[in-house]
């Protein structure tokens, strides 16, 4: 099944500069919808936040100042996660660090939601938090020495 994980940023990055960041972590390529990797199965699209369905969205996130998106999809199966990571658990930990590179790269409002779970949230100056509810933290193994870096709240919806 496929996973979506949808980052919505105020830094005034264009779409062209966070796939260039996003690339070389998620040891992806060049495509014409964005960036892929074709042996994980995963894809990345980014784009101007400028349409209204768009905006809508970023103002449920409260980042109403939002200038980006970034969705990255994946989609794990047997065949394409490695016998080392055979749930495909070290992917999810590189999208997340992933996330949290062009955060800490870009130093603005954003937010991270897992299939429109928050997983994390960035608000300046007070920096990144970790939504306790997101049930990535505790069932994902690779994610444990992420999760002890940042503060945690609850965060509904």
């Amino acid at each position: 099944m496929a996973e979506q994980y949808l980052l919505i940023s105020a830094a005034t990055a264009t779409p062209t500069h966070v796939l260039d960041i996003l690339r070389p972590l998620l040891d992806a390529i060049p495509v014409e919808i964005g960036l892929a990797n074709q042996r994980r199965r995963l894809t990345v699209h980014a784009w101007h936040v400028d349409h209204p369905d768009d905006l809508e969205t970023a103002n449920t996130h409260h980042i109403p100042d939002a200038h980006v998106m970034a969705v990255i999809r994946y989609s794990p199966t047997t065949s394409s996660c490695p016998p080392d990571d055979p749930h495909g658990d070290n992917m999810r930990r590189d999208i997340i660090t992933a996330a949290l590179t062009l955060i800490h790269t870009t130093t603005a409002d954003a937010v991270l939601t897992a299939d429109d779970t928050v997983v994390l949230r960035n608000r300046q100056p007070d920096g990144i938090t970790l939504n306790t509810t997101w049930p990535g933290w505790t069932d994902i193994p690779t994610l444990t020495p992420i999760s002890t870096q940042h503060p945690r709240v609850a965060e509904r919806r």
